[in-house]
């Protein structure tokens, strides 16, 4: 059996560190596990970000800091447990990132919610993170939070071609995600079952007070 985790948030340890540890109990049942990870490759704002409160419009530096947070926590999973590890920049070449600029340019306040890629729509589930980050109650993007949004459908773009590729380089039985409806993990999930794999989503337990059970 071969597991594939997404996993690009590791700097929220609460999260990916019981993340790896299920990884390797699976890999002592005689799973073969490899993971997505991120090399700031969302640098723009992610879910890392929002988990320590900073907002998509913190200066640079504060997000950098949190990006070589997560790159060193990234890294210490990797010393410790020795998964194969593919990170979502080196899965994204050229051609895509064109592809992705693109589909950026065609979205706007007015289309945003029909916008789809080969059946995947991204559009909405890119306004999950966004909405809850934001305590949204509408579906009416505000102007001046127009390009937090463009942030996270950005993601789910970079998310739906790195997952695609590499699925249609070698076929997993299962993909895991911490949390299956964060955005990123909702487009990769969608992407896996396009190709006939699996998913799972971990999580804590069934309420908040339960988080660290």
């Amino acid at each position: 059996m071969k597991a594939l985790f997404f996993s690009p948030y590791a700097d929220v340890w609460v999260h990916s560190l019981p993340e790896a540890e299920i990884a390797e109990a699976l890999r002592e049942d005689g799973w073969e596990i490899y993971r997505i990870t991120c090399d700031r490759d969302f640098s723009k704002h992610c879910v890392s970000m929002a988990a320590k409160g900073i907002g998509f419009e913190a200066y640079e530096d504060t997000k950098y800091a949190v990006c070589s947070s997560c790159v060193h926590r990234q890294s210490l999973l990797q010393k410790s447990f020795g998964f194969e590890d593919v990170t979502i920049g080196s899965l994204i070449g050229s051609v895509e990132k064109a592809r992705i600029e693109a589909h950026l340019a065609e979205v706007t306040a007015g289309n945003w919610m029909t916008f789809e890629l080969d059946g995947a729509p991204l559009g909405k589930m890119a306004f999950y993170d966004f909405s809850l980050t934001n305590k949204l109650n509408t579906t009416t993007i505000p102007d001046n939070l127009w390009a937090s949004y463009v942030s996270d459908l950005n993601n789910s773009l970079k998310t739906y071609f790195a997952v695609n590729i590499l699925l249609a380089q070698k076929k997993f039985d299962v993909l895991i995600t911490y949390n299956g409806m964060y955005a990123t993990n909702n487009v990769a999930g969608y992407v896996a079952r396009k190709h006939g794999c699996k998913t799972w989503s971990l999580h804590a337990g069934q309420h908040l007070v339960d988080r660290y059970g």
